[in-house]
């Protein structure tokens, strides 16, 4: 014989079942696209704004990108820009490339 179940955890158990059985657990990954498409905006500037805010992709930046600074080159200010925005370009696109891989991916997993 198992152990004896008290009341509190049999009433977590019922209700956890009367939520399962009253409305179906959608991840939220899935729920995000299940929502009105007016609602993507607002989504993207909120994301666009949470990593704007961040300020560690400019700290890596400043950590990294000085070892390949040259002064014997040209302007440091210059080098510094020229591989920050290098930087940022090919961030923006593998990011560009994993949304277009998981919207194309979502449409076999739901």
């Amino acid at each position: 014989m198992g152990r004896p179940v008290d009341g509190h955890q049999a009433n977590a158990r019922n209700g956890l079942i009367s939520i399962a059985e009253r409305e179906p657990i959608v991840p939220a990954v899935i729920q995000l696209f299940l929502q009105p498409w007016t609602a993507l905006p607002s989504i993207f500037l909120t994301g666009l704004l949470s990593a704007a805010l961040n300020p560690k992709p400019g700290l890596f930046v400043l950590a990294f990108i000085p070892q390949f600074v040259d002064p014997t080159r040209g302007s440091v200010s210059m080098q510094m820009m020229v591989y920050g925005v290098w930087f940022a370009v090919l961030t923006a696109l593998g990011f560009a490339l994993m949304g277009i891989f998981a919207t194309v991916l979502s449409r076999y997993l739901y």
